[in-house]
């Protein structure tokens, strides 16, 4: 399978879908690991990635979504997508780790993701990488200053997985 553009084509924007099985690594308390199924949609013309969507088919238990968002919507986190003709990669990485999340109790150690698809042969690849930490804060009737809550009780959850498979272009459908 090629995701290559030829002549009058170039600029037209195309959305490729990939469906990855894979396995994850996770320590929260005590270490295990789960079969894992995600679903990566990226579009994009011959020069940029114009959108792009990551999906757990399987239960997303890491709060990766939560953490991405409050990243991206506070420039903790940066989006690096590359198009080349061989291979499309979208790395996202923090820019400010050890960060609190707006969940007051959390603060995030790192934050990272990198999907590499060959244009070539279609397969992609996807490992990603979250670090951060829980303070087990008690319940009052007052929010916890910032050193109330860093002098408590913590559970560090480390998590990495990565997952394989096919991608395909999609046809648009309207």
């Amino acid at each position: 399978m090629v995701f290559g553009s030829y002549g009058a084509f170039a600029d037209e924007e195309k959305t490729i879908v990939c469906i990855m099985d894979g396995q994850s690594k996770e320590y929260v308390k005590s270490s295990y690991s789960r079969q894992l199924k995600v679903s990566q949609t990226i579009k994009f013309n011959e020069s940029n990635v114009t959108n792009f969507k990551h999906d757990f088919l399987t239960e997303d238990v890491f709060n990766e979504q939560s953490l991405w968002n409050y990243g991206f919507e506070n420039n903790k986190i940066v989006f690096q997508p590359s198009i080349s003709d061989d291979e499309i990669t979208i790395s996202i990485t923090e820019i400010e780790n050890n960060y609190q999340h707006i969940a007051k109790n959390v603060f995030v150690n790192w934050v990272r993701y990198n999907l590499t698809i060959n244009r070539k042969s279609g397969i992609g690849k996807v490992e990603g990488s979250l670090g951060y930490r829980v303070y087990n804060i008690p319940i009052t009737t007052s929010a916890p200053t910032l050193e109330e809550i860093k002098a408590s009780p913590f559970d560090f959850h480390n998590i990495d997985y990565s997952a394989y498979g096919n991608c395909s272009l999609s046809k648009n459908k309207f």
